[in-house]
């Protein structure tokens, strides 16, 4: 199953989140990570409410879930779906939303298949306990270390 640490956590929320180094870290610990990005007059950047660490495409890849934020980071990759094989997707409070390689990015308690990704289930099981057995493809949390312990 794939772990995902919700902007780069991993053992809970963080004043880092979104940070680079942060992403970094998650990343280095095995783990894909979800960031939230934003495209200003070109330039990546890094934050969930506003646009708050410059970011690089370079650094970017297949492990990275990319939750746009604006109409120009998600205008940007709807064009060039495939930048260094990541995954990328927009969503509000949608039940269910459709990443660019087709994995159901799926919101909390909503019904899960086989190509969903559960999305903080920490926020209706604070002990995660809805983790185990779930038939999803992957699960993003801020707690993504004690799930893999759980797992």
């Amino acid at each position: 199953m794939k772990l995902i640490a919700h902007r780069g956590n991993t053992d809970g929320p963080s004043e880092l989140e979104n940070h680079p180094d942060h992403i970094q870290a998650a990343l280095d610990a095995g783990f894909d990570v979800e960031i939230d990005i934003w495209m200003i007059n070109g330039d990546l950047f890094y934050g969930h409410d506003e646009p708050t660490y410059k970011g690089r495409l370079l650094d970017l890849d297949e492990r990275c879930w990319l939750h746009c934020k604006n109409l120009e980071a998600l205008r940007f990759f709807a064009s060039n779906v495939q930048i260094n094989g990541t995954h990328t997707f927009w969503h509000e409070g949608d039940d269910f939303t459709l990443t660019n390689d087709r994995y159901i990015w799926t919101n909390i308690g909503k019904e899960l298949v086989s190509n969903s990704v559960m999305v903080m289930p920490e926020v209706d099981d604070q002990t995660l306990q809805n983790v185990i057995g779930a038939k999803c493809y992957g699960i993003c949390s801020d707690h993504v270390n004690k799930i893999k312990d759980m797992l």
